[in-house]
């Protein structure tokens, strides 16, 4: 089985490839929408890419992501 376009992301990240990842997390936004692993993917690769505006959004993304899903944990006694 191959590799989901994040993985490959998260590859190239660990590489230093930061503009390739970038690229291929901009091109799949709507199939990743809503979820912590992308939006902190694209927020490493944003701030590794020295483009601190972006990099802060996405990882303020990623932190509202994980906050409403520890309100829905708590709510649902998980």
């Amino acid at each position: 089985m191959g590799r989901s376009n994040l993985d490959t992301a998260k590859h190239l990240i660990k590489r230093r490839k930061f503009d390739l990842a970038i690229n291929i997390l901009e091109s799949y936004e709507d199939i990743y929408e809503g979820d912590f692993e992308y939006y902190l993917a694209l927020g490493v690769a944003y701030l590794y890419a020295d483009v601190p505006g972006k990099a802060s959004q996405n990882f303020r993304s990623a932190r509202e992501i994980k906050i409403k899903n520890k309100r829905t944990e708590i709510e649902n006694g998980v």
